[in-house]
């Protein structure tokens, strides 16, 4: 593999990374205030 490619591959693959941690992050959080609103 080339570097130019394993570049492009790291360029596309850390957004979705960061997307994927950011969605894991946004579904916590709307998981504890789903909790904490049913307590409520």
């Amino acid at each position: 593999m080339s570097l130019g490619m394993n570049f492009i591959r790291v360029v596309i693959d850390k957004p979705k990374q960061l997307i994927v941690q950011l969605e894991l992050n946004l579904a916590h959080h709307v998981q504890w205030c789903c909790l904490f609103n049913f307590l409520c």
